[in-house]
């Protein structure tokens, strides 16, 4: 079942949804009337994303990349003309988000320079690499401790902020993989970063030197 609020998965035995706190319904992952065509039909378009990563849909899984010989899964977030943004499925290596310690922001943590240079140059090819896009992103304070974000950043991988949490609304088959895993934003001091833990849950701040999942973000071509 699912919160009628927010979209988040929930568990029969759930008292309150883990975002938003009690809710008034529920909401099935399909919508109303879900039919056995309905499932077979999303089990195609996985097929075909992870074969060529053309016409994959929201909520899709698709292959891309390449660790230890095995294709990296993402999900597919949003479909925005000719671009998707997509998350990984599980985290692509554990380390700390800034190896040093210390007030640190995103755009100077040693997380993002690994994503953005041995990630990124390791375990992808060329004809994926120009799939690749630069982007824009936006580092908010923490909206409940209100810790600053630091300055926007262009990167080509990066984390999920609270925001964008919030916003893309992962389920619980999504946040739970069964170990912690980083977000961007700021914690609740400029020494600590949020994670979601190992049972979906959102933490306000953990060290920055502390070893948790990391699950990369990002936008590529899909024409």
């Amino acid at each position: 079942m699912y919160c009628i609020n927010c979209g988040f998965k929930r568990s029969l035995y759930d008292k309150f949804c883990k975002w938003c706190g009690p809710s008034k319904g529920w909401l099935t992952p399909f919508g109303a009337n879900v039919t056995g065509q309905d499932i077979n039909e999303k089990k195609a378009r996985v097929a075909r994303a992870l074969l060529n990563l053309k016409d994959p849909h929201t909520g899709d899984e698709i292959a891309f990349g390449t660790i230890n010989r095995e294709k990296i899964c993402w999900k597919v977030l949003q479909i925005q003309d000719d671009k998707a943004f997509i998350f990984s499925c599980k985290p692509v290596c554990y380390m700390p988000y800034h190896i040093p310690g210390g007030d640190i922001t995103w755009s100077e943590c040693t997380l993002r320079v690994w994503l953005n240079s041995v990630f990124i140059n390791k375990f992808f090819d060329k004809k994926e690499k120009t799939r690749m896009i630069q982007t824009n992103v936006i580092n908010e304070d923490n909206p409940d401790y209100l810790t600053p974000g630091g300055p926007p950043t262009t990167d080509i991988a990066f984390l999920l902020s609270i925001e964008e949490l919030r916003h893309f609304v992962l389920d619980e088959e999504t946040c739970v993989y069964g170990t912690s895993w980083w977000l961007r934003s700021p914690g609740d001091d400029q020494k600590s970063v949020p994670i979601v833990d190992r049972e979906g849950y959102m933490r306000p701040g953990v060290s920055v030197q502390a070893f948790n999942g990391v699950r990369p973000a990002m936008w590529i071509k899909i024409v």
